[in-house]
């Protein structure tokens, strides 16, 4: 049937639509536990939008009813679209979100916006805040608007900021931004729904087609209900077409938009506000070719969840953005004020991304996981073999800037960081990786902090630009660090060795940073390409490592406390030889014990006096030049050698390898090499088993598919590289 809604209709148990519903032009009201669509729900088109207002509440207290329909179950309290159904519903044009256009003090009745289009009287606006501290969302009612200026229900209570400064002729927008929470189209809960956590649900699904523009979605979503979200795309695979856009989602029970399975969709211009968990969620990694532009993701809640598949989806860690499929274009969109992350690349194995023109700002770490957790502007873990790129974006005041974590290759290039008062720019520890940074601003400070605004002891400090942690290598290429004054630049914080982190730099350009900050950190190596740091090209050691730099390295004095380093002329990279047991753990069991030595071919003796894992951090490979001489044999009969993958740092054209020898009393049984190590009996397998050299001169030839073992001396000489050596006696 073809049906003009034209009044409102009593309360319903739940309304079917088989064949054509459309509300007609005027004020409407309608109500039902919930609305199955099969054919078409209309309130306006993208050509004829909606003009009148139309509320849509979902009614229900059973949080255990499960209503099916056409075999899925879809739980209660839902708009559901499926089978062939749409769901078009489209408001009069207006401003989603705006900035201010003007600083605001505490104590303010008005402020100026940038674009107020289509603002009334009576709307709901939210401000974002300007600082990492949590509780300075303001959120007010407006009794006039006029033009660009809006006057509020009541006086602010906090700063904001309305102003771009510009450093380096780059200009930085860290405008606070205003949503506007109100819609003429509502799709809510109803008043039950607060207290007892349990919205209702929108929910598209295989066959169905939503084209939503301009609605309200308020009191929504259902807690610890996995699927059960304010807007949720799930499971339609391509869906070309559809779309959410210049809409908001507030006072939720379980985040705010999720995509589910499903591509090509529209994210643009909404507004998603005070969520518990992800404001928005690239749920799963067939969630691809998805395009979310210009959203603006303000607060989250972190929260503790007891449904299994939802408490592997970081809602502890909550994310304005998270993301679990790279191969999604995120273009203009803000993070403001999460209480964990802005945007988090969980896991993701899929690639390329595109991620630019983005904002991050306000964040602070609030995560509710026990052990050790990441909270950043950007975070980004585990991205597996694809090299992602992030560019043209701008990060302030979080907690921390980005976050490179885990493995994976990432390049972050033409991104500005600013006024990172609690936490550096970056952090990171993408152990064994080489992370590239490119033209990009570090700015330690845009302006003088008001007083109060920062949750620090001391606001006046500021963090360094750039700490890695747990390794990895950060190749900084054209980087501007502006007003640092004498703060440091450069930090490495590592609780297994010093010096794994390492820092490449080139065309460094310094603006109202003073000489002082430029001192090198005790903990990390630091390779100038070029002159453009200060100092003459070379590596970097800070002298208490003395077994990092060959013998000809040349000592120097560098910084305000006149400490000593060591500098190497040449390109240095380095690696670490780690060996297992049988069915050991590197971490508990590893045969070595501290005060284990080794012997460089230098004369160099040192100790794993730091650790019980590795030759003291070892394995320096420059060019091949040394060989090592291990001085203690494992105690077991099968045992595993390879260089760690916390390196390799070593530049191109550094063989990333180590020629080493370690006493046996006898020649081995057997010597392979394997890709992968268990905590149980690998058998070598016959094609990677090495070859018994003659001699030395023979093994020296062909060290990566022989060994030799020296009768006389008693020792065995091997190559260890990233594989695993199996070495069985």
């Amino acid at each position: 049937m073809d049906v003009v809604l034209d009044t409102n209709p009593p309360a319903l148990k739940a309304l079917f639509v088989e064949g054509k519903l459309r509300i007609a032009p005027r004020d409407t009201q309608l109500a039902a536990d919930w609305v199955m669509i099969h054919g078409l729900f209309e309130a306006g088109t993208a050509a004829s939008p909606f003009k009148h207002r139309l509320t849509i509440t979902l009614n229900g207290k059973n949080k255990t009813e499960n209503v099916v329909c056409s075999g899925m179950p879809m739980g209660a309290k839902f708009v559901s679209v499926m089978n062939g159904g749409r769901l078009s519903l489209h408001a009069p044009p207006a401003t989603a979100w705006s900035r201010l256009a003007a600083d605001t003090t505490p104590g303010a009745r008005q402020i100026i916006v940038a674009d107020a289009r289509g603002w009334q009287p009576g709307d709901t606006i939210v401000i974002a805040p300007r600082v990492a501290k949590r509780g300075q969302t303001e959120k007010r009612v407006l009794l006039a608007v006029n033009g660009s200026t809006l006057t509020l229900d009541k006086s602010l209570s906090f700063h904001h900021s309305g102003t771009m400064p510009v450093v380096d002729g780059r200009t930085l927008d860290m405008r606070s931004e205003v949503g506007r929470l109100d819609r003429r189209i509502v799709i809510q809960g109803d008043a039950d729904s607060t207290n007892l956590k349990f919205g209702g649900h929108v929910m598209i699904m295989a066959g169905g087609s939503a084209q939503v523009d301009g609605v309200e979605l308020r009191r929504m979503g259902q807690f610890n209900k996995l699927g059960r979200y304010p807007f949720h795309w799930h499971l339609l695979g391509d869906a070309p077409g559809q779309y959410l856009r210049n809409s908001s989602v507030h006072s939720s029970f379980q985040r705010g938009v999720v995509i589910h399975g499903t591509r090509q969709t529209l994210v643009e211009n909404n507004v998603v506000f005070d969520t518990p968990g992800h404001n928005y969620s690239i749920e799963d990694s067939t969630a691809t070719d998805n395009l979310l532009h210009n959203n603006l993701a303000l607060e989250n809640r972190v929260i503790s969840l007891t449904e299994a598949t939802l408490r592997e989806q970081g809602d502890n860690q909550a994310a304005n953005f998270w993301i679990r499929s790279a191969r999604n274009t995120f273009t203009g969109n803000v993070a403001a004020g999460s209480m964990a992350n802005g945007f988090w690349y969980d896991q993701v194995t899929d690639g390329p991304t595109v991620f630019r023109g983005n904002t991050a700002h306000s964040g602070y770490a609030l995560s509710i996981l026990t052990d050790f957790v990441r909270d950043a502007g950007l975070l980004v873990t585990n991205v597996g073999e694809h090299r992602l790129e992030f560019s043209d974006s701008l990060f302030y005041q979080n907690v921390n800037g980005i976050w490179p974590n885990e493995n994976g290759a990432m390049n972050f290039k033409n991104i500005a960081f600013a006024d990172h008062w609690r936490g550096p720019a970056m952090t990171m520890d993408t152990v064994g990786e080489n992370t590239v940074f490119e033209d990009n601003l570090f700015v330690g400070k845009t302006r003088e902090p008001v007083k109060g605004e920062v949750n620090s002891t001391d606001s006046q400090s500021v963090p360094p630009a750039m700490l890695i942690q747990y390794s990895g290598l950060a190749d900084v290429r054209n980087p501007v660090f502006a007003n640092y004054g004498d703060s440091s630049l450069l930090s490495a914080n590592d609780i297994l060795l010093e010096w794994q982190a390492q820092f490449f730099l080139s065309g460094v350009r310094l603006i109202g940073t003073a000489p002082g900050g430029r001192s090198f950190h005790e903990q990390t190596l630091t390779t100038l390409l070029d002159t453009s740091y200060g100092q003459p090209p070379g590596t970097y050691v800070f002298n208490k490592h003395p077994q990092l730099a060959p013998a000809d390295s040349q000592a120097v004095i560098l910084g305000e406390d006149g400490e000593t380093y060591l500098r190497m002329p040449e390109r240095f990279g380095y690696s670490l030889l780690r060996t297992e047991v049988l069915g050991g753990d590197y971490f508990s069991q590893s045969w070595h014990q501290p005060g284990f030595q080794a012997l460089r071919s230098d004369g160099m003796r040192f100790t794993d006096g730091e650790n019980d894992q590795f030759i003291d951090g070892f394995c320096v490979i420059c060019g091949g030049r040394y060989r090592y001489a291990l001085e203690q044999a494992p105690p077991t009969a099968t045992f595993f050698v390879r260089l760690d993958d916390m390196g390799p740092h070593m530049p191109a054209g550094i063989a990333q390898s180590v020629i080493f020898s370690i006493p046996l009393d006898a020649a081995p049984k057997s010597v392979a090499r394997i890709d992968e190590l268990n905590d149980e009996t690998i058998p070598a397998p016959p094609a990677a088993r090495l070859t018994a050299a003659p001699s030395m001169a023979a093994f020296s030839a062909t060290p990566h598919a022989s060994y030799f073992y020296d009768p006389a001396a008693r020792r065995l000489h091997l190559q260890a590289d990233a594989r695993w050596l199996v070495i069985s006696r």
